[in-house]
């Protein structure tokens, strides 16, 4: 398991920075939350490509929590050529129909076999699960009001003076993200409004890739 969570760890510091900002409200430890998203979202689009994504969402009554090992963003066939200087990012983004969001995991494996049949199952269902909590997500389709209810956190309750100014030091776009959406209410209404950009383009095919964890 260790193995398995260092290996992550690494691809993760691969693509973009790690954010560490020690939380002591709900509100201010789901506000981390959707800020990482926003960062893994905003890299996604940037690179083509995000890893450990965090995602969320309602199965039933349930709430389930989540992180998607991968997402790429790729092109699925050639269209004419838009130059991205041309024109603003939210126009440009918009002209990119042609393009998924393909999930992907990634499992470490001592041993060079293939996983049993149990493994590649669970694997199956998590990814199809992950794949349905963003769709809700990208479609704004959570309830965010249950969430906070269940989770114990106001909507509407400042972010802690302490949680901004600890953001401030670590970085100075989601600091001012904050300052101007001091809640969790206002601050997902904004991450809720970025996600959309991806409405219509999470590929139904899932990915497994196996990763080898080398014995010391």
């Amino acid at each position: 398991m260790k193995m398995g969570q260092t290996i992550h760890k690494a691809l993760e510091l691969e693509v973009q920075d790690e954010i560490l900002i020690e939380t002591t409200t709900e509100e201010d430890r789901w506000g981390l939350k959707i800020i990482n998203m926003l960062s893994g979202y905003q890299s996604l689009l940037a690179t083509g490509l995000t890893r450990e994504m965090p995602v969320f969402g309602f199965v039933g009554d349930v709430l389930v929590r989540g992180v998607i090992d991968e997402l790429r963003y790729e092109q699925v066939q050639p269209s004419k050529t838009i130059h991205s200087n041309q024109m603003p990012i939210t126009d440009f983004i918009e002209h990119r129909a042609d393009y998924q969001t393909k999930l992907i995991d990634a499992k470490s494996r001592v041993r060079r076999t293939v996983p049993s049949e149990s493994q590649q199952q669970m694997s199956k269902l998590q990814l199809m699960l992950y794949r349905s909590l963003l769709q809700s997500l990208v479609k704004d389709g959570i309830d965010i009001a249950r969430l906070a209810e269940i989770s114990d956190f106001g909507l509407e309750t400042p972010f802690s003076d302490t949680f901004i100014k600890r953001l401030q030091s670590a970085d100075d776009h989601f600091y001012d993200l904050v300052s101007e959406n001091s809640n969790f209410l206002l601050l997902w209404k904004h991450v809720a409004n970025q996600l959309r950009q991806l409405d219509g383009s999470i590929c139904k095919t899932l990915t497994v890739v196996g990763l080898r964890a080398n014995k010391r």
